[in-house]
């Protein structure tokens, strides 16, 4: 497998409890909650991105590089919103679910008593 196929293949698999796990406890959590953002600064080295909060710099990444500065700074949001989304859908199947199993009982109940 190539670095394309895997990258495709990493992108399409299930996501263990164990992974989602592991994704939650990165998260840095409620001290970094205002919004990340990059701008295009010169240093010594040249023309660079830096990702930064409130003002200072979080990282500092070379001048062909600003899509990745802005993915950065964006999945800092949007990671949160997705693992809140994956809450919302498990308790709604959760809510579903037992939705289901109630008529199932009562089609199985008004059945027997036909």
């Amino acid at each position: 497998m190539n670095a394309i196929e895997s990258s495709a293949a990493s992108t399409t698999r299930q996501l263990t409890p164990k992974r989602e796990q592991i994704i939650r406890q990165q998260q840095p959590g409620d001290w970094l909650t205002e919004p990340w953002l990059i701008r295009e600064a010169v240093t010594a080295e040249g023309d660079v991105w830096q990702v930064t909060l409130q003002g200072k710099v979080l990282a500092t990444l070379p001048d062909w590089a600003g899509n990745l500065a802005l993915w950065i700074a964006e999945t800092h949001d949007d990671v949160p919103e997705l693992l809140g989304e994956i809450d919302r859908l498990r308790a709604r199947i959760t809510e579903l679910t037992a939705l289901l199993d109630k008529a199932q009982a009562e089609a199985r109940t008004a059945k027997a008593g036909a």
